[in-house]
């Protein structure tokens, strides 16, 4: 999907993630930003799903969870020039 959304002009950008009862970022996140060369943030959804005071639940952030999300995304966005 990725390439296809790239292949049209769109960019790219992954925030990386998953979901357990230690939250990371699966390896293949990492694999395909760099077979996109799309910006990549493997650090910040993890760090807010780690933080009860992001979260409203085990798996989803809350509003400051998803302002700090959108903050990464913001920043990726800027590192591929998309703003």
């Amino acid at each position: 999907m990725g390439a296809l959304a790239r292949d049209r002009g769109i960019t790219v950008v992954i925030p990386g993630a998953e979901a357990g009862l230690f939250p990371s970022s699966a390896s293949f996140y990492g694999e395909v930003a760099q077979e996109l060369a799309a910006p990549y943030d493997g650090e910040t959804l993890p760090a807010i799903l780690k933080d009860n005071e992001l979260k409203a639940d085990y798996v989803h952030p809350n509003a400051r969870g998803y302002a700090k999300l959108a903050e990464s995304v913001a920043a990726l966005l800027a590192k591929a020039k998309a703003l």
